[in-house]
């Protein structure tokens, strides 16, 4: 698991970083947002295939853990075909730690609006997403629902973001981003807090659609934006920088669940919602040039 975790770290942000050395900045929102649609995609065939192989085995997972792998060896060699020319970093010898200071360096004092992307990301995708931790006590405690209900609810959740990856997909440009990530953001925030206040399994549906059109719209949104801003030799070490919110999403998590234990899990949604809305809000208001993006 911590070398999985480890491969995942350092192959998402590289993929991301890639995609406009490929494709350039005009088609670049669309790009993301296919590749968010074939991760959605992937959530929902992904876990029913390997259940049926499961079954299909006499509850033997060797089989669907063999196809898992060679799958990977196939995207794998898909990777490697791609034609694309490498982005030189300024350093004139490579340094761990010069290439890290220099990522830092640049968010915290070349470029404060890409920074501020970054403080922004942390409102949805970091206690805005926690609310996932929450997700399987609320089904069964307050919606009075089974186990496979909390299934069914991702699943309704990962339509709501194809939805969103294909309208972004579709569109041809897409302006006033800055715009979107406000409204998604604070639309995020907000479905959190009705998701936990639901008492109606159908209303916990419709939010979770809600819950993953915002996700998807704001974090391809996002991410174009802080990629046409930032230098292409700087682009894998910022994006790396945004994936850190998986650490404060850990301690969103703990912190929901202690409030939860202690008021319930509604006040725990409430908490992660709110933080959020907190979060987008301050960002959109203090700072204008976010507005204008």
């Amino acid at each position: 698991a911590f070398l999985l975790g480890i491969g995942m770290s350092m192959n998402q942000p590289v993929r991301t970083s890639l995609i406009p050395q490929l494709l350039g900045d005009e088609l670049l929102l669309n790009a993301l947002s296919l590749n968010s649609i074939a991760i959605n995609v992937s959530k929902l065939i992904g876990p029913a295939g390997v259940g049926f192989l499961i079954a299909v085995a006499g509850d033997n997972v060797a089989p669907a853990y063999i196809i898992a792998v060679v799958v990977y060896v196939l995207i794998i060699g898909a990777t490697i075909m791609i034609d694309h020319v490498s982005v030189a970093s300024s350093q004139k010898s490579f340094s761990f730690r010069s290439e890290f200071v220099e990522g830092f360096r640049y968010l915290l004092v070349e470029n404060r609006t890409a920074l501020t992307l970054v403080i922004l990301a942390i409102g949805p995708l970091a206690f805005g997403f926690s609310y996932i931790t929450l997700l399987p006590v609320l089904v069964t405690e307050v919606l009075n629902a089974s186990s496979s209900s909390f299934g069914a609810i991702q699943s309704v959740g990962a339509i709501g973001a194809l939805v969103g990856g294909f309208w972004l997909a579709a569109s041809h440009k897409v302006r006033r981003k800055g715009w979107i990530m406000l409204s998604t953001g604070l639309a995020y925030g907000c479905a959190v807090i009705l998701l936990g206040s639901a008492n109606w399994l159908l209303a916990a549906f419709a939010v979770a659609v809600v819950i993953g059109g915002c996700q998807t719209i704001f974090r391809a949104a996002n991410n174009s934006t802080l990629l046409e801003i930032t230098p292409q030799r700087l682009q894998g070490r910022v994006v790396s920088i945004t994936f850190l919110d998986m650490g404060v999403q850990s301690v969103a998590a703990i912190l929901a669940g202690v409030v939860s234990d202690a008021y319930g899990v509604s006040v725990g949604m409430a908490m992660l919602g709110g933080i959020c809305v907190g979060i987008v809000a301050i960002v959109g208001i203090s700072v204008p040039t976010i507005r204008k993006l």
